[in-house]
């Protein structure tokens, strides 16, 4: 992406990104599989950040990262704080071959003190495991987000956000889903995980208030 990673104090706000981006980790054979956004690969740790307005159009491929994000890939990270605002995802995501885990439309993954708000997926998602509109592996409340694009995903899918293991205080709130979520079960095939809101709440803690989805939820 523009950036391996945001660190400190920073502000992004009024970009609009668009374009082709393929991306192979090399360092995949020694089990590194890392971070991947059209934005910025990660967040630092005590890091205080805002991402305001911002549109991307950028088409993303992609092979053997863990953290995958229209935005962000990793948005976790041990004290850091981050909002979300306004970000609208125009860029198809596609994984090319394999090994790819939480992926998500905006970010692939959150931490506590994240906030995501008012943003936007419209494209579609083709990737292996955890994946959602907005979200991958969700650990922050999500609020005012919309997910338009179809997710395909090998196992635990979500319009909004794919999985939490929160055990307390995640709210999604007034999302809304219209892609069709379709969840082949490759994985684990006992099990069905996937929806048109979240897909997995692993330790139930989190509250869906205000939330509705028209896609279908399919599972085959």
């Amino acid at each position: 992406g523009l950036f391996s990673e945001l660190s400190g104090n920073y502000e992004i706000k009024n970009l609009n990104l668009a374009g082709e981006f393929n991306a192979i980790n090399s360092n995949a054979k020694t089990g590194s599989l890392g971070n991947l956004g059209v934005l910025a690969g990660a967040i630092a740790e005590k890091s205080n950040g805002t991402l305001k307005d911002c549109v991307s159009s950028v088409d993303l491929s992609y092979n053997h990262y863990d953290y995958v994000g229209g935005f962000v890939g990793k948005a976790h990270a041990a004290n850091a704080y981050m909002t979300m605002d306004g970000l609208v995802n125009n860029g198809s995501i596609t994984l090319t071959g394999d090994s790819s885990n939480n992926v998500g439309g905006i970010t692939g993954a959150t931490a506590f003190y994240v906030v995501i708000k008012n943003c936007i997926n419209n494209a579609d998602i083709i990737s292996a495991n955890i994946v959602g509109g907005i979200v991958g592996n969700m650990y922050a409340s999500i609020s005012n987000c919309i997910n338009n694009g179809d997710i395909y995903a090998d196992d635990i899918a979500g319009g909004i956000a794919a999985y939490t293991s929160a055990t307390s205080d995640m709210v999604i709130d007034n999302c809304y889903n219209t892609g069709d979520i379709k969840d082949t079960g490759y994985i684990d095939s006992t099990l069905i995980r996937v929806g048109g809101i979240l897909g997995f709440d692993n330790k139930g803690g989190t509250t869906i208030e205000s939330c509705y989805n028209v896609g279908a939820v399919l599972r085959n």
